[in-house]
């Protein structure tokens, strides 16, 4: 940027090389007001800045991710105890109904059905 300036100073005579020189000093003004502006929002200040809003959205993303492993982990462990409760009901209802069948099976054997007795 000083370059420039010294090149239109050079260039220009008198009013025409001022008149550079004022506009370009206006210019490195506002690049470092700007550059303040900006190096206060990424600077950590202990509340506002960019860095301390990133700091404290990485903590809860941290937190949260976390709570998910953990209600993961958990569910996981339930929904193995229903698996294995759902296999011990069902081996019990195939145990209750074979031993029904083979009740029914030997009733069968045992009491043949009764032929209806015609009326006189």
């Amino acid at each position: 940027m000083i370059g420039d300036v010294v090149a239109a100073l050079s260039s220009l005579g008198g009013l025409g090389g001022l008149a550079a020189a004022l506009t370009a000093a206006r210019a490195l003004r506002r690049r470092d007001d700007d550059m303040t502006a900006v190096r206060a929002a990424v600077t950590p200040n202990h509340g506002t800045s960019l860095a301390d809003s990133v700091r404290r959205t990485e903590a809860q993303v941290t937190t949260l991710a976390a709570r998910v492993e953990s209600l993961d982990h958990r569910i996981g462990h339930e929904m193995g105890d229903m698996r294995r409760t759902a296999d011990a009901t069902h081996t019990d209802h195939a145990a209750r109904i074979r031993h029904l069948e083979q009740a029914v099976r030997h009733l069968d054997h045992t009491h043949p059905p009764r032929q209806p007795q015609e009326t006189p």
